[in-house]
């Protein structure tokens, strides 16, 4: 989201992290990333997946941003 009064771009996260037993009896992270300005959802295994898709989420051009607060 833009804020024109300060000119910054904010992007708001809802991120859920729980760890779940594979078939090989090891435990590994799981996760939902959710952008909720957008409603956009990820869901990730492993915590290196989870970096890359935020960074993606919040690497959106300000015009994306500026055009869904109309």
């Amino acid at each position: 989201m833009h804020n024109a009064e300060s000119g910054r771009i904010r992007h708001s996260l809802l991120i859920r992290l729980w760890r779940e037993e594979t078939a090989q009896g090891e435990a590994e992270w799981r996760g939902q990333i959710q952008h909720l300005h957008s409603g956009e959802v990820h869901y990730v295994r492993g915590l290196h997946a989870l970096t890359q898709i935020v960074q993606t989420m919040i690497a959106m051009p300000e015009q994306d941003e500026k055009a869904g607060e109309k």
